[in-house]
């Protein structure tokens, strides 16, 4: 009889070992998720499912490019364009780089200051490296041939416009 408690007692501590990683690695993910990345580099295919024998289902040229992350399966993203299409990309092709996409034309100021002046505009679907946010406001800069502009736009003009 004490033989088999003994072992009830390891089959009952394994089992809440077991649990106790499950919980935490599934738990970890959940309170990461949803959060944006960007391309790594380009052009990269999103995919129909988690896997390279996965239909493409888009291509996507442009470094940069950000994503919301919906959720992980191994070492695949299902993400989300600004458009709203929703794919599979591989983790290791997306960067935490903070990218931005503006969404509407939007102007460029060199400070916050309604009155400072206009540096550049901005077209739909140029993609901006974002230093920070604040109200509405992004601290932002973008390379245009061989000029490079930094300055402040407006966050609502900008996708995610969270953070």
């Amino acid at each position: 009889m004490l033989y088999l408690q003994k072992y009830k007692f390891s089959f009952f501590f394994l089992v809440c070992i077991v649990s106790a990683f499950n919980g935490f690695s599934s738990d970890q993910t959940k309170t990461d998720l949803p959060k944006y990345l960007s391309l790594r580099n380009s052009p990269v295919n999103m995919r129909v499912g988690p896997g390279k024998h996965f239909p493409i289902e888009w291509v996507y040229n442009y470094h940069g490019t950000p994503f919301r992350v919906m959720t992980a399966f191994r070492d695949w993203y299902k993400v989300e364009d600004y458009k709203g299409s929703r794919g599979w990309i591989n983790r290791s092709l997306l960067s935490q780089k903070s990218k931005k996409i503006v969404v509407k034309e939007t102007v460029v100021r060199k400070t916050k200051n309604l009155q400072s002046p206009i540096q550049a505009t901005l077209l739909p679907d140029v993609i901006v490296a974002v230093e920070n946010c604040q109200g509405q406001f992004c601290k932002i800069s973008f390379k245009s041939g061989n000029l490079k502009f930094k300055g402040y736009t407006f966050s609502e003009s900008l996708w995610p416009n969270e953070g």
